[in-house]
């Protein structure tokens, strides 16, 4: 059976701001009109007439006219809602016969208010996304695109209407696509992501968005659409947007995908080396090497020291190489490379965390070996126990500084907290010192969790 490599089940990339609002929030009502659609598409083929006209098709006007009633087609059933709007103003506005349901999608629960137009889900007594569900005119935006590039061609004067125009077609792509992807439609949301990023690019406004074009890429790969994904992740890589070294990740997962293996390998070879912390490209490169029989996966270690070679003071590119050794199991050398890294970067929190993370490791290992070990019957073999023990809660005691210093730099992040409360209550009996931290660490997890 062909294996297909795992992608990130959370996509943390939705970092995209939503769409802005189709009207003003702070009224703090939403002015949602009736949608006639017979006279919207009347309404379009009377402009679609005029472009057709050999005269008027020469005007500017013309064109930016046939955009604005595009635009209105794809806008109109959702104009008036938006992200944020009051869950009970909605209600008010819409009707109380408006038919609800709960829903779970990826493990979150929704309200969801199936309206005339558009169905919208809330939580935390919101809307937090909005799908619609009335179609004027299939692909009605990529019409108003096509109109409002061709009435810039034809008019500087219309300029300042046709970014207008070209804005509010971008806002609603993102509107779109946040609601795609929050029912599950991956590939979908990817093209609406894209045709906003193709907005943004136009030379009307010409600011290209890489969080659209690095969203479309993540959609397009996570929904098992590989030809898009690489695509637009090789877009988003030409702007230079590297999302901390995911988009090597994100190109390799498609490139395997589509029988790419070789390049895929490649692709990743190349971006440890530049984001050699990344733990998708470590954990994914491992698993090319795993897959091929020909293959050793300590080959990766000599990419990683080459590196170092030519930018030895360079912290990120030893911490790497602890990550890697510690995939590998070679858990002493891991500890090395990460204390070098430590020591060029003392307040670099993942050197750090990641030290104190690996001694636990190499604790838990150590006491792996001691629950082997027959219960001691005389007084030699008691005193071989009594060492290996001392051994153990010494790997677990080499863990707090590090870890203490990761929490100094990041007193936020829960992962650090937790693991001193639980080395610190393993410990708790050594001293009253010892006792205080335990207390200090649980005290702080519990009033993290609320």
């Amino acid at each position: 059976m062909k294996r297909t490599i795992l992608m990130v089940a959370a996509l943390l990339m939705m970092a995209a701001p939503m769409a802005k609002a189709q009207v003003d929030t702070s009224l703090g009502f939403a002015d949602i009109e009736e949608v006639n659609v017979e006279k919207s598409r009347a309404a379009l083929k009377k402009q679609d007439a005029a472009i057709a006209d050999a005269k008027k098709s020469l005007k500017a006007a013309t064109w930016l006219k046939h955009a604005n009633e595009y635009y209105a087609a794809a806008n109109d059933p959702v104009a008036g809602v938006f992200a944020g709007l009051n869950e009970t103003v909605l209600l008010n506005t819409v009707g109380a016969k408006t038919p609800t349901e709960d829903v779970v999608l990826n493990g979150i629960k929704y309200r969801v208010y199936h309206c005339d137009n558009f169905d919208a889900y809330c939580g935390n007594g919101q809307i937090l996304f909005v799908v619609a569900t009335t179609v004027i005119y299939p692909n009605a935006l990529d019409v108003a695109y096509e109109s409002y590039s061709k009435a810039y061609e034809l008019s500087p004067k219309v300029e300042k209407k046709v970014h207008e125009g070209m804005t509010n077609v971008m806002n609603l792509h993102i509107f779109n696509a946040q609601g795609l992807y929050g029912i599950g439609k991956l590939p979908e949301a990817a093209s609406e992501f894209y045709k906003a990023y193709r907005a943004s690019c136009h030379p009307v406004i010409n600011h290209a968005d890489t969080v659209d074009v690095y969203n479309a890429a993540v959609m397009a790969t996570v929904g098992g659409d590989f030809e898009n994904g690489l695509k637009y992740v090789e877009e988003a890589m030409k702007l230079n947007y590297m999302e901390g070294g995911e988009t090597y990740y994100y190109k390799s997962v498609c490139l395997y995908n589509l029988d790419r293996k070789e390049e895929a390998k490649e692709v990743l070879k190349y971006g440890i080396t530049e984001y050699p912390t990344n733990n998708n490209i470590i954990e994914t490169l491992l698993q090319y090497y795993n897959e091929d029989e020909n293959s050793n996966p300590r080959d990766i270690i000599p990419m990683v020291r080459r590196a170092i070679a030519k930018d030895p003071s360079n912290g990120a590119l030893h911490l790497g190489m602890g990550r890697i050794h510690a995939k590998l199991g070679d858990l002493e050398s891991a500890i090395a490379s990460m204390q070098t890294a430590v020591s060029l970067n003392p307040a670099d929190f993942y050197a750090n965390f990641y030290l104190g993370d690996t001694f636990l490791e190499k604790a838990t290992a150590l006491e792996a070996e001691l629950n082997k070990l027959p219960f001691p019957t005389n007084a030699e073999a008691k005193a071989a126990y009594d060492q290996a023990l001392k051994n153990v809660n010494s790997a677990f005691a080499s863990a707090i500084a590090p870890l203490e210093m990761a929490y100094g730099l990041n007193p936020k992040e829960i992962a650090t907290v937790e693991r001193l409360k639980n080395v610190c209550f393993r410990l708790r009996d050594e001293s009253a010192d010892m006792k205080a931290k335990y207390d200090k660490y649980n005290d702080l997890y519990n009033s993290m969790r609320k």
